[in-house]
C-alpha cells in the first residue's frame, strides 16, 4: 500500500465479482465494511456471504464469561448495551450494518481464543474470495480486516488467483487451512460465537435492504469525508463512471462558461482530475 491503491484495486473489484468471502484475521472492524460498500453492495446483490474468524483481545474476566455465558448478569448487559450508546453516530451506523448482514445470513462472524494464553492471538491472516463460476482470489499477508489495514498503514500480501495453475496449490492450503479453524478442528484454539451480542446487533439492524444501502452510503460517505485527504476514491471505481459532486460540476460549468479559460484550484484529494475528465 505504499505504491498501490490497495482499496479501489483490489479490495472493491474483489468485493464486486464475488458470492463468497472467507477471511482470518486478527483484528477486525466494522468500519473495514464500510470503506468497502461500494464493493459489498454488489456482493450484497450477488447473494454473497462472508465469513470470518476473528482473534480478539480479551481480559480473564471476558474469558470466564466466554466458558460460561450463563454467567451473564443482567447488569453485564445493561453495561454493554450503554457502551453501546455513548458511541458516535458514524460506529452505531456501521454496527447497524453489521446486525442487518447478520440478520439476513450474509455474514458470520467466529472469534479464536487460545486455549492456553489468553494474552495470545490467532494470528494468521488470510482471506479467499470466490464467485459464482468457481474462480478464487486467495491473498496472504500483513493486513487485517479494519480501516487502518486497508487504507490507513503501509501493509503488503500475496496473491493467488486460480486460473494460474501455479497458484492453485497455494489457494487450496488457505481453503484448507480456514476451514479447519471454522470447524474447531484446533488444538490450541478455542472457536466460538458470539450468540447475545448478535441479538443486539440484530435488534439493531435496518428493516430492509433500502435501509441498509442508505446507511452504508451514508456511513461510506461520511468515512471518506473525514479521509479525504489519504483516500484516493474515484467517484465510482466499480463502473469507473465519474458521477461529479455539486461542487465539481460548478466548476465544470464555469469553465464552460468562460470559454475554456481560467485555473481549477481544489484542494488535495477533492476530485480536480474527474472534473478535468469531464
Amino acid at each position: 500500500s505504499d505504491e498501490d491503491d490497495i482499496l479501489n484495486n483490489f479490495l472493491i473489484p474483489c468485493f464486486t465479482n464475488s458470492t463468497k468471502y472467507r477471511r482470518l484475521t486478527g483484528f477486525f472492524s466494522s468500519n473495514a465494511l464500510a470503506i468497502a460498500a461500494r464493493g459489498i453492495s454488489f456482493f450484497v446483490k450477488n447473494g454473497g456471504k462472508i465469513e470470518i474468524i476473528v482473534s480478539p483481545k480479551i481480559s480473564k474476566k471476558d474469558w470466564e464469561v466466554i466458558k460460561n455465558p450463563e454467567s451473564v448478569t443482567k447488569e453485564i448487559e445493561e453495561e454493554f448495551l450503554e457502551d453501546l450508546k455513548n458511541l458516535e453516530q458514524l460506529a452505531i451506523d456501521h454496527l447497524k450494518m453489521l446486525g442487518w448482514m447478520i440478520k439476513t445470513g450474509k455474514l458470520e462472524i467466529k472469534f479464536a481464543i487460545l486455549y492456553d494464553n489468553i494474552l495470545g492471538m490467532h494470528h494468521q491472516k488470510v482471506g479467499i474470495f470466490e464467485d459464482n463460476e468457481g474462480n478464487l482470489v486467495s491473498f496472504k499477508g500483513s493486513c487485517n480486516e479494519t480501516h487502518m489495514g486497508w487504507i490507513e498503514n503501509i501493509e503488503d500480501f500475496e496473491v493467488f488467483v486460480s486460473w494460474n495453475q501455479e497458484d492453485e496449490r497455494r489457494i487450496f492450503k488457505h481453503i484448507e487451512r480456514f476451514e479447519k479453524f471454522w470447524l474447531g478442528q484446533t488444538e490450541r484454539t478455542h472457536i466460538f460465537t458470539a450468540s447475545k451480542i448478535n441479538e443486539i446487533l440484530i435488534e439493531m439492524a435496518p428493516d430492509s435492504e433500502e435501509e441498509f444501502n442508505e446507511l452504508s452510503s451514508k456511513a461510506t460517505e461520511e468515512l471518506i469525508k473525514r479521509n479525504r485527504e489519504r483516500l484516493r476514491l474515484a467517484s465510482n471505481p466499480v463502473k469507473n463512471r465519474l458521477e461529479l459532486r455539486p461542487y465539481q460540476r460548478e466548476a465544470k460549468e464555469i469553465w464552460f462558461e468562460n470559454r475554456g479559460r481560467g485555473i481549477l484550484k481544489m484542494a488535495t484529494g477533492t476530485g480536480k482530475t474527474a472534473v478535468a475528465i469531464k
